[in-house]
């Protein structure tokens, strides 16, 4: 999973990886459903980037990571 920045809604920049786990592998069958990350969501929260997202549409997983680390 990547994330960027932007300033104005049209230009975006600095698209840095902040998720990548090639292993994850579903533990139960469904339809419509894909293994990896799914439904991202990210708020920043004073210098905290916090994104949600769900792993194989089974798991929900939350991380924080310092803005100054991912956005420049």
């Amino acid at each position: 999973m990547t994330v960027s920045e932007t300033i104005d809604g049209n230009e975006f920049e600095d698209l840095k990886t902040v998720c990548y786990d090639e292993n994850a592998i579903q533990r139960f069958k469904g339809m419509h459903k894909a293994s990896g990350f799914q439904y991202p969501h990210a708020i920043q929260v004073e210098s905290g980037l916090y994104i949600i997202y769900s792993v194989n549409k089974e798991d929900i997983e939350i991380k924080r990571i310092e803005r100054s680390q991912v956005l420049n």
